[in-house]
């Protein structure tokens, strides 16, 4: 997963609409809280 939104990253900032600029930013500063959110142990 982390490949696939560092791809998608890159290729957002080589397009350089400014209107992902803002989203761009918040991926790069919360990357890897929004990743860590994917990580889940179920204990049941």
């Amino acid at each position: 997963m982390r490949e696939e939104l560092d791809k998608w990253i890159k290729e957002a900032e080589e397009y350089g609409d400014k209107e992902w600029k803002p989203c761009i930013t918040a991926l790069n500063n919360w990357k890897e809280e929004i990743l860590n959110t994917f990580i889940c142990k179920w204990i049941n």
